[in-house]
């Protein structure tokens, strides 16, 4: 019985744990291809998510460099998957060195954005941050072979050696 009794209390402590890692927000604004900021529904705190497992062309920014080819159509190809003011989850994977949230996010449709964005052709699998992405390397595998998105141009430069 005691130990059907711990049983019962670890499960339960491991499925609140988990629980607490994610949370219900809305879209605030895209930031750019793979960083949005949401607002938490049970709080009204902000957060600058940044989407797991990918990086999405760099934009232009003000007062700096020109953006990288697609870098605006990736932006906008997240925008219709996290429309601004829609529902989405948001499930945390843990906090980089910019104090961003890193985090898959589903949309109110129940799609992962991050998914959606390699599988279209518009961000790169991040493999330097991705652990256990098969499945994300099949979809950018597919996105490439069908020439979408950033994979119609003949050599497209990653944002990680852009960025250098």
């Amino acid at each position: 019985m005691k130990a059907i009794s711990f049983l019962f209390c670890f499960v339960l402590v491991v499925f609140f744990v988990d629980q607490a890692k994610a949370y219900e927000a809305t879209v605030k604004r895209i930031i750019d291809g793979d960083t949005i900021i949401v607002t938490r529904k049970d709080t009204g705190e902000e957060h600058k998510i940044r989407l797991y497992g990918i990086d999405a062309p760099e934009i232009g920014h003000a007062g700096k460099a020109k953006g990288q080819e697609h870098g605006e159509s990736a932006k906008y190809f997240l925008q219709t998957i996290l429309p601004i003011g829609y529902y989405c989850l948001v499930s945390i994977e843990g906090v980089d060195k910019y104090n961003r949230q890193i985090a898959t996010i589903e949309n109110y449709q129940g799609m992962l954005a991050h998914e959606l964005m390699v599988l279209y052709g518009m961000a790169w699998v991040y493999d330097q941050y991705c652990h256990n992405c098969s499945a994300l390397d099949s979809m950018e595998g597919h996105a490439r072979a069908d020439r979408r998105g950033i994979w119609a141009t003949p050599s497209p430069m990653p944002p990680w050696v852009w960025r250098k």
